[in-house]
């Protein structure tokens, strides 16, 4: 019994040092792991530095000591010890969220990074008026690569349910997840950029391009109204940027618009939608408003475009920040922090004539992408800002071919008013001048948008807002008086698109229920038009409720009207 009892308590002893020893390495094991992955992180900065640089000795440098980390990181954890433990209760989500996290960073290592380093950012900069499409091509096979390298690694850092992970392996698989869709976003945009841009710069044959500048004075669903224009032209490369004016100043209107419209648009902003050139810019779909103002421009001008480029003065201040400024013809200068003011505000009382300050705001816009063009400034500061400007839906793009048109879709260029999908439940709020003048440079909006799962069988919506004027009580320009409304006045439509299936419940004007709001149907959606008169200095709110059977709506999403002044936005998504 006694023996029986000395080999149990051996046994026992034997387990106990094991799993002691079993516990300690996977502790030193993790420790290691993270120690080298910490290690790893610095060089990230610094390879991405390097790839813009193109300083090639200190990368390659940098790319070897950043493999060697992520391969020690493996190595730490690839022992019995920690694939027992992956088995365990408790313990094994968080060492298989470890291993898969070390395994995602050593892929990523070797497979984007690597790769990564053979790409040549430089290649989709312009120099001298000149973009090198042939550079831009060699750096396909690698932009392929590592993108599809990234976004495989973020789908396995996807599938990891950080709620059975504790706080420190939580944290470090969200921070990894979060910079994988980071990089990834950056890989898309160069693996399609790659894909669209040499043909797109005329590598087969010579391309033409409509640029447009909406006047965020003028306020229009896309921003503003489109006076001053120019026309970019593209031959293997090499860009010519001429300034234009409307071809319609001396025109009307067409009999007919230069392509169909839908029903829902000409119910909604009236029978002259699409065929005058003030009135493309209202619809909230930019690849609509595109065509529609090629179109135009065919018609009255007798000029074929490839495609249209839509940047606003906000959007110009950006680009102004990373390149600095432009010089003017009369000497004066265009900056990031006067740009805005100049050509929606100060032009006015520079020059009282209308052709005069649409010739101005063609000619200053156009020298920003001239300067863009001849290769000036950080190039590196220069794609952040226009991230910017696209992500506040100020610069769009638009391409004529349909299957180029596929590729600018997945760039977050495209500005389409899409359906809702299983991703997100998008609502619009749009504003469009009714004045006929250009004071909304001194209009603010605030928006609040919700919607509630939580109180029925049915999911309600709100769209609530508020619009301010600060227009001058005296002293504005003379060519900024409206034909329609007493000086200072402003009349602004604001065209709130609910989600798809959803019917309008209520609105609200002030603070007074507004039971004569019209209500109009676009794309299977209800749309709410609510008129807003308002006098210099003062504050109107209004607020549009909607509801929709069921409660399976995805996130809410929200497109608006990019005003001189970014609206403040908030958005709450109650799910019970």
């Amino acid at each position: 019994m006694r023996i029986v009892r000395r080999v149990a308590w051996w046994v026992l002893g034997a387990v106990a040092v094991a799993v002691a020893i079993g516990a300690a390495g996977i502790i030193i094991s993790g420790f290691s792991a993270r120690g080298e992955l910490e290690r790893a992180l610095p060089l990230a900065a610094s390879i991405q530095a390097g790839l813009v640089s193109g300083e090639t000795k200190q990368l390659e440098a940098n790319v070897d000591a950043f493999v060697e980390h992520t391969e020690a990181a493996s190595r730490a954890i690839d022992n019995p010890f920690w694939k027992i433990g992956e088995r365990m209760p408790l313990l094994g989500p968080n060492l298989e969220a470890i291993t898969v996290t070390t395994g995602v960073a050593e892929a990523v290592a070797k497979g984007a990074v690597r790769e990564a380093s053979g790409i040549e950012l430089n290649a989709f900069r312009p120099q001298g008026g000149r973009l090198d499409i042939e550079a831009v091509l060699r750096t396909q096979p690698a932009v392929t690569s590592a993108d599809e390298t990234i976004h495989a690694a973020a789908r396995l850092m996807d599938e990891i349910d950080t709620d059975q992970l504790i706080g420190p392996v939580a944290v470090s698989v969200l921070q990894l997840r979060s910079e994988l869709h980071r990089v990834g976003d950056i890989t898309a945009g160069l693996s399609l950029a790659a894909q669209i841009l040499p043909d797109a710069m005329g590598a087969s044959e010579p391309r033409s391009y409509l640029l447009m500048f909406p006047n965020n004075a003028e306020l229009r669903s896309q921003g503003g109204n489109v006076t001053a224009f120019a026309i970019l032209s593209v031959d293997r490369g090499v860009m010519t940027i001429e300034p234009s004016l409307n071809p319609f100043a001396e025109t009307a209107m067409l009999d007919q618009p230069p392509l169909p419209v839908d029903d829902g648009l000409v119910e909604l902003f009236g029978a002259e939608t699409g065929r005058t050139m003030d009135s493309v810019t209202m619809t909230p779909d930019f690849p609509t408003t595109a065509a529609l103002a090629a179109g135009l421009w065919s018609e009255a001008a007798d000029r074929q475009f490839d495609g249209v480029l839509s940047v606003d003065p906000v959007a110009l201040s950006y680009v102004l920040e990373a390149i600095g400024p432009v010089t003017l013809d009369d000497g004066g200068q265009l900056a990031s922090d006067n740009v805005t003011r100049a050509l929606l505000s100060d032009v006015y009382a520079r020059y009282p004539d209308g052709a005069a300050q649409d010739a101005y705001f063609a000619g200053a816009s156009s020298l920003v992408f001239i300067a863009v063009a001849a290769g000036q400034g950080s190039f590196v500061d220069l794609i952040e800002q226009l991230a910017r400007a696209a992500e506040e839906d100020r610069l769009r793009f638009w391409l004529a071919d349909p299957s180029e048109q596929e590729l600018v879709a997945r760039t977050g260029l495209e500005g389409a008013f899409a359906a809702d999908d299983d991703t997100a439940t998008t609502i619009g709020v749009f504003a469009n001048d009714y004045s006929k003048t250009k004071l909304d440079y001194y209009l603010d909006a605030t928006l609040d948008v919700s919607a509630n799962r939580c109180e029925s069988a049915s999911t309600q919506f709100s769209v609530a807002g508020t619009l301010t004027s600060s227009v001058p009580t005296s002293g504005l320009p003379g060519s900024l008086t409206s034909p329609v409304l007493p000086a200072g006045e402003v009349l602004t439509r604001i065209e709130v698109v609910g989600p798809n299936g959803a019917a309008m419940t209520g609105a609200r004007l002030g603070d007074q229920p507004f039971d004569n709001a019209d209500v109009s149907a676009l794309d299977g959606r209800s749309v709410v038009t609510v008129p807003i008169l308002l006098q210099p200095g003062q504050t109107v709110s209004f607020e549009v409720l909607f509801e929709g059977e069921g409660l399976d709506y995805a996130e809410l999403k929200v497109r608006d009207t990019p005003m001189v002044r970014q609206t403040p936005l908030r958005i709450y998504d109650a799910h019970c």
